[in-house]
């Protein structure tokens, strides 16, 4: 009963105290441009039904705004060829001056969705791009360094 007594307040502190990586990490908002340079063929394209499916699109993109650099994504559909409706999915890279992110994105046909990667440095960066017209996206993203 006594060890009972002394593993619960141990456990509130422990609990209560947070991760250290989240405590000491600092937020930077950022607001960049993609614009595509060059997609290249599927490796892989078919149709089922009324499903297109496509497979190993590569798409590079310049990066211009609060952060510069490229980004390489390898893009994985399924888009109903009926409604339009469907999901793009794929690993990227983005490469700057200073971090190299690797993550991976999921969208829509539109060409909007998200995104999540682990930087170089230690850094993670989150965030959401849309369409802004037929060869640029607008991202808004969390930048998260972890201090210490």
């Amino acid at each position: 009963m006594r060890r009972i007594a002394l593993l619960v307040p141990m456990l509130f502190v422990v609990l209560a105290s947070g991760s250290p990586a989240l405590a000491h990490a600092s937020k930077t908002h950022v607001t960049f441009t993609e614009t595509i340079v060059s997609d290249s063929e599927p490796e892989r394209e078919w149709v089922s039904g009324q499903l297109l499916h496509f497979r190993g699109v590569v798409e590079v993109t310049a990066v211009t705004g609060d952060i510069k650099g490229s980004i390489t994504a390898v893009l994985n559909g399924n888009i109903n060829l009926r409604t339009g409706t469907g999901a793009v999915s794929g690993p990227f890279t983005f490469v700057t001056s200073n971090v190299t992110w690797d993550g991976s994105f999921t969208g829509d046909p539109s060409g909007a969705g998200t995104f999540i990667a682990q930087g170089s440095d230690g850094s993670k960066i989150h965030g959401s791009f849309v369409p802004t017209g037929p060869d640029t996206l607008a991202d808004e993203a969390v930048v998260l360094v972890p201090k210490g």
